[in-house]
This record gives C-alpha cells, sequence and structure tokens, in this order.
C-alpha cells in the first residue's frame, strides 16, 4: 500500500510546481482514496434495492428445498452481504474497497440474481 502511495505521489509530484500545490494534490488524492462515495439518498435508495433483491431471492430460497454446491456457496455470500448491510445500512453505497468499484448493495443484488438464476436452472 505504501509503495503505491508512494509511486502516486512521485507522480503527483511531476506535475506540480510548488509544496501548496503538492500538498492540495496528495490532500485530494487521499480524499477520493478513502472518502465514502455518495450521499446520504444515495445510500437509502441502495439499502432498500438491495433488500428488495435479497427479498426475492429468499422467497425463491424458502420455495427450493435442496440446493447443490454452487446454489450453497451463493446463497452463503449473500447471507453474509445482507447482515453486513443490515448491521450498517449507511455502508450500502460505500465501495467496498479501494480496489473495487462494487458496492455491498451491487454484491447483495447480484449475488441474489445469481442465485434465482442457479435456481431456475436446477428445475
Amino acid at each position: 500500500m505504501y509503495k503505491i502511495l508512494l509511486v502516486m505521489f512521485s507522480v503527483a509530484l511531476t506535475g506540480c510546481e510548488t509544496v501548496e500545490s503538492v500538498q492540495q494534490d496528495v490532500s485530494a488524492f487521499s480524499d477520493n482514496l478513502f472518502s465514502n462515495s455518495g450521499s446520504e439518498e444515495d445510500a437509502v435508495n441502495a439499502y432498500e434495492k438491495a433488500q428488495e433483491a435479497y427479498l426475492e431471492a429468499s422467497k425463491v430460497r424458502k420455495q427450493t428445498t435442496s440446493l447443490n454446491a454452487q446454489q450453497r456457496s451463493v446463497w452463503a455470500e449473500l447471507e453474509s452481504d445482507y447482515q453486513k448491510l443490515v448491521a450498517n445500512p449507511d455502508s450500502a453505497a460505500d465501495k467496498e474497497s479501494i480496489f473495487s468499484d462494487g458496492t455491498l448493495a451491487e454484491n447483495i443484488m447480484t449475488h441474489s440474481l445469481e442465485f434465482i438464476e442457479l435456481t431456475a436452472k436446477a428445475d
């Protein structure tokens, strides 16, 4: 991680003329890197969409008597992500990591759709 920041800092230095502009560039870079993306309204919308997707997958799960290994795996990931979301609803629109553009809500929606598709194929 430090190597990445060092490289980014050195790249930022080459395009800057003053110490103040270097500080501004580094500050802007770190703000973008570690900030929570999205507003409160985005988080609420993402939470609602993720909850709706989970409920749809949950209905399919209740109608399915047995799951194969792939379905169990996807369901376990979905359950884990959903528990994280319920524990912290404000994190719905936050990026999962600095290396990913995906959010927790997007992962829940993706896993829900994948589970529903796998279940439909199995029938």
